[in-house]
Order: C-alpha cells, then structure tokens, then sequence
C-alpha cells in the first residue's frame, strides 16, 4: 500500500499541471503501468509461498518504483521544456532546447540503478539531474528576456 501512495501523489501534481495547460499524457501513463505493475507485485506477494519469493516480489517492486519515477521526472521535464520551448526557440535559445532534449534522451535509454546520485558515476539519475540544472537555467533565461 506504501508504494500506491506515490499514485495519489503524482496523479495531483498531475492535475496541477493539468490546471495550468501542461501537457501531462505522457505522466500519465508512466502513473497507469506503475499501477499496473504494481498489481502484478501485489499478486506475487500474495501468492508466494516461501519467504525468498516475498524478498523477490519486494524487490521487484522496489525496481518498478523507481522505474516509473525515473520516466515520471523525464516526462515531467518533458512537459515543462515542451510548455516552453516556443518562447525559447523565438528568443534564440534553440541550442538550449536541443541540449536538453538530447540531455533526456540519453536518460531515457540507460538503465535504472537503485541509488540516486551517485558520484562519478553516469547513471539515469546524473543524467535526470543534468536535465533539470539545464532546463532550470533555460527558464530563467526565457523568463528575463
């Protein structure tokens, strides 16, 4: 039940977004599969019959988690550079936005480790990370100019 309270958490910031014309498709359906997912996690937990099998299936739900949080923060970034990039395109910022894109693309395809941000190593958390520093400088750009 832990992991479902996520579900209500992202569907507001969703509705936030929502409310404020974001497009929030894409988090939309990260949220769908990790319910689905976690369906499928609920149902191994509840049909294990050794303890090994319930460390697994906790396990399990542990990479899902973090799955669908790493693909929520891309598509959250996703939403907020899309929301902007208009602006930031006419204001000569294209390299900007091509950077970032290029930024959560590679975040995209590399795998999800279990620790968040862990130094010196390029993993789909530094590389989240990366994505929100520059997207968080290209907003102020376009916001002061």
């Amino acid at each position: 039940d832990k992991l479902l309270n996520y579900v209500g958490k992202w569907n507001k910031m969703i509705t936030r977004m929502n409310d404020k014309g974001y497009n929030t498709t894409e988090m939309e359906t990260v949220v769908s599969t990790y319910e689905t997912d976690l369906m499928s996690i609920k149902d191994a937990i509840n049909n294990a019959t050794t303890s090994q099998e319930v460390k697994t299936a906790l396990e399990n739900a542990q990479h899902i988690r973090l799955t669908a949080l790493s693909r929520l923060e891309i598509e959250y970034m996703k939403s907020l550079l899309n929301y902007i990039d208009e602006k930031a395109i006419a204001q000569g910022y294209q390299v900007d936005v091509d950077a970032i894109n290029a930024k959560l693309t590679e975040a995209s395809a590399l795998p999800v480790v279990d620790k968040m941000y862990e130094e010196g190593e390029m993993n789909i958390w530094t590389a989240i990370k990366e994505a929100a520093e520059m997207l968080k400088e290209l907003n102020k750009k376009v916001k002061h100019t």
